[in-house]
């Protein structure tokens, strides 16, 4: 029977939060900054409410909910992950370069959180196949998932290793390929849960938040 307490009957179920503080704390060991490129960020609702949040990146200055634009509606994948996008004025339209200290301690503390979450599912996901039995065989036993789950292990191991690797700079072109490749391990997550990734704080939330950060931290442009 679905209980939906426990939708993986996995002990170490954990449900998906993207705290925008926790990323903060790994990049400038303190969530009183955020980072602004293009002129966006996403912030969390308790760096909106404090008075002394630094904006960094290609922005300077202290956020001010008058100087940051909250956009709106906000979708409610946000809302459950207390995340606000916000719109400030840019003293340039320049793209920024790839040596930007603060850019590029932040785009790999998200990566790594990005990747945190991608092994907590894959733990997940095999306890779960490895339980749940379809006529007489484990779902884990089917050709098709353990390849798949065998690829996201191999992938995942080779990207901490790339991540690992990085000597303070991060090309435009590295962070594309990071963020497709990140976006492809969470779809094939996806289609190994099937239906229970609709899950509120589940995989099909951590596809939208994760390709909202890509979008706004990590590709080339916000087209």
């Amino acid at each position: 029977m679905f209980d939906i307490s426990y939708p993986y009957s996995a002990k170490e179920y954990m449900p998906f939060y993207w705290s925008v503080d926790e990323v903060a704390k790994m990049a400038f060991s303190t969530p009183r900054q955020v980072v602004s490129r293009h002129g966006f960020i996403l912030a969390s609702s308790s760096q909106l409410k404090a008075s002394d949040v630094q904006i960094v990146g290609d922005y300077q200055g202290t956020l001010d909910i008058q100087e940051a634009q909250i956009i709106e509606p906000s979708s409610s994948h946000l809302k459950r992950h207390d995340l606000h996008l916000l719109k400030v004025q840019t003293h340039h339209n320049d793209e920024l370069s790839s040596d930007n200290s603060a850019l590029y301690h932040y785009q790999k503390a998200i990566v790594l959180q990005q990747l945190y979450w991608i092994k907590q599912w894959s733990s997940i996901l095999i306890e779960h196949t490895a339980q749940r039995v379809i006529g007489d065989k484990t779902l884990l036993s089917v050709s098709s998932v353990k390849l798949r789950l065998a690829e996201i292990l191999q992938h995942h191991a080779w990207l901490s290793l790339t991540v690992d690797n990085l000597n303070g700079t991060l090309s435009l072109d590295m962070s594309e390929h990071l963020a497709d490749d990140i976006d492809k391990l969470v779809d094939m997550l996806i289609k190994t849960a099937g239906g229970r990734a609709l899950l509120h704080n589940g995989l099909v939330d951590m596809q939208y938040i994760f390709r909202l950060l890509s979008q706004i931290y990590l590709r080339k442009n916000h087209d």
